[in-house]
């Protein structure tokens, strides 16, 4: 006789908090955008699986609720617009988090369940266009720039390597317990600086 594993809800989770936006219309070549929110996510599991893999490792199932892989506290997203309507604009975009759960990494035993929290992040991007009018035709040509500060920001705890080298995430959290984490695997980070500029047309 074969084995199977059967899918159950077991586990649960809960996400609270409140969201403010304050908008502002285009009106006199300027628009602008606020919005902040806060927020708490717990629950017993943070995936479908994870009762799968703690039966697995003979691991304790948590009997109380803990911060969910997604839980972030506080984000804040700042849009300001200004554009002559057909002609040109500038849109400058800035995203902060605060930073996410993750769990420490021990060298044996039951890992703790997001212990820790990630530094946190700021993205702030950048979109500028000029609109050409020729011919019954709209030639719009733009430029755009994200992550126009270049910073380094921690997404997640990137892929074991497995190659006992230290520097994949499991190694660095053990050994250093430094949540910016190893500074030459890019897999840690979210995009660096990307630049991009091009035309459009309508017709």
């Amino acid at each position: 006789n074969g084995t199977y594993t059967r899918v159950c809800n077991a586990d649960f989770g809960n996400s609270r908090g409140f969201e403010i936006t304050l908008d502002k219309r285009l009106s006199n070549m300027f628009a602008a955008k606020v919005a902040y929110t806060f927020s708490v996510s717990k629950g017993l599991a943070s995936s479908f699986r994870q009762g799968y893999d703690y039966a697995y490792y003979g691991w304790v199932m948590p009997r109380r609720e803990n911060l969910l892989d997604w839980d972030q506290t506080h984000s804040l997203d700042l849009t300001f617009d200004i554009r002559d309507v057909d002609k040109w604009g500038i849109n400058v975009t800035m995203v902060y988090g605060s930073g996410m759960p993750y769990s420490t990494s021990p060298e044996a035993g039951q890992p703790a369940i997001n212990d820790k929290r990630l530094p946190w992040t700021l993205n702030l991007d950048l979109k500028a266009n000029y609109d050409i009018h020729l011919m019954g035709m709209k030639y719009s040509f733009y430029v755009e720039a994200r992550n126009l500060i270049n910073r380094l920001n921690v997404q997640n705890l990137g892929a074991d390597e497995g190659r006992g080298t230290g520097s994949d995430w499991s190694n660095w959290l053990f050994y250093y317990n430094d949540p910016d984490g190893p500074f030459d695997d890019y897999e840690t980070y979210g995009d660096p600086l990307i630049v991009r500029a091009g035309v459009s047309v309508q017709f």
